[in-house]
């Protein structure tokens, strides 16, 4: 089985409207299950992303990261 570590920059872009890779990232996203059968997000990233997207987009946005992984 693949699996894949994501880091914070794919994960911002996906949130965050204003990030100039924001619909690459929604494509990317959509068809990620069928290239990888598992998607790991380690800890630290997941708080990178909750602290740029909750000071650069919002809190209700950023607060939708603990419910991805």
């Amino acid at each position: 089985m693949k699996r894949l570590v994501l880091d914070a920059g794919p994960l911002i872009a996906l949130l965050s409207q204003k990030d100039n890779y924001h619909d690459e990232a929604k494509r990317g996203f959509s068809q990620i299950s069928v290239a990888f059968g598992e998607v790991l997000t380690p800890l630290p990233i997941l708080f990178e992303v909750y602290k740029f997207v909750s000071r650069n987009e919002s809190v209700k946005i950023a607060l939708f990261v603990t419910f991805i992984n």
